[in-house]
């Protein structure tokens, strides 16, 4: 029922990540179920489901694809978040 969702990581790059002991231990993975993501931690403990199809669920229900980028975007790690955040500094303050 479960089919795995690989994480795109390769976009990672040799900055420094500032790693901290975590309450839900990484690395953090994405499983499909029939109408939903689901993202785990290394122990198997569900931290968030993201529904797509489903007319119940909201009034505009997110497509597939939509709902599988938002929980990808979920388990990725937080230094990815925080180069590019970096990154979009520097382009503000090289336009100015």
């Amino acid at each position: 029922m479960f089919h795995r969702v690989d994480l795109p990581l390769s976009r990672l790059n040799n900055s420094l990540c500032i790693v901290t002991p975590r309450r839900f231990p990484s690395p953090w993975s994405v499983e499909e179920g029939e109408t939903y993501f689901v993202v785990k931690d290394r122990s198997g403990q569900k931290l968030g489901y993201v529904y797509f199809d489903d007319p119940r669920s909201a009034d505009k229900p997110l497509t597939r694809d939509e709902a599988r980028r938002i929980a990808v975007n979920m388990a990725k790690p937080v230094c990815l978040f925080w180069d590019q955040h970096q990154q979009g500094r520097m382009r503000k303050a090289k336009l100015v």
